[in-house]
């Protein structure tokens, strides 16, 4: 038996017809997962960035408020801080 005239087996020949159409397939299929798993990044980092600014903001409101009461209030602070000093003394206990 020459390896000519022998013929391929039924295995051999599913892989030869259908195996080398689906290379494309599975490129495709890749292309178009990786694609997507892009755009999910991008709008997951997107909606982060303006879950960040938000947080800011608020921060920075907070920040305002707190200057604006420092300086509304400066005397009643001062004198409460030196008023505990004195009552405390040289001594610590």
């Amino acid at each position: 038996m020459s390896s000519s005239t022998r013929q391929p087996s039924r295995h051999a020949q599913f892989y030869t017809e259908f195996a080398a159409g689906m290379i494309p397939v599975a490129i495709l299929g890749s292309v178009v997962y990786m694609g997507l798993r892009t755009w999910q990044q991008y709008l997951a980092h997107e909606r982060f960035l303006e879950e960040a600014q938000v947080h800011v903001q608020e921060l920075e409101a907070e920040v305002a408020a707190l200057r604006q009461q420092a300086r509304t209030t400066p005397d009643s602070v001062a004198s409460n801080a030196t008023s505990d000093d004195n009552k405390k003394g040289w001594w610590p206990w």
